[in-house]
């Protein structure tokens, strides 16, 4: 959870790198994860064909506990593979 583990992480030049279709979720409650750092996925993903990022309202990071997040989350995943492949 310290923002020095994750500002400078080597995950965001491996997504700098992606050029496919990216789906980043973000969980509009989620107090694990900070939301600058699933913003920074998106932001850095320039080389992407195509991007979105979405805000999953009243989603906390751990979604196996609230049965309404996850139905919505795999709609949210199912849609943009349909979509995108």
């Amino acid at each position: 959870a310290k923002k020095e583990n994750w500002v400078n992480s080597a995950s965001y030049d491996g997504i700098d790198n992606f050029k496919g279709h990216l789906l980043v979720i973000r969980s509009e409650e989620d107090r694990l994860i900070p939301k600058e750092c699933v913003n920074k996925y998106y932001d850095v993903a320039t080389n992407a064909k195509e991007k979105k990022l979405y805000l999953q309202k009243n989603a906390g990071h751990e979604l196996s506990t609230n049965p309404v997040g996850l139905k919505e989350f795999h709609k949210i995943t199912i849609d943009w593979f349909l979509k995108t492949l």
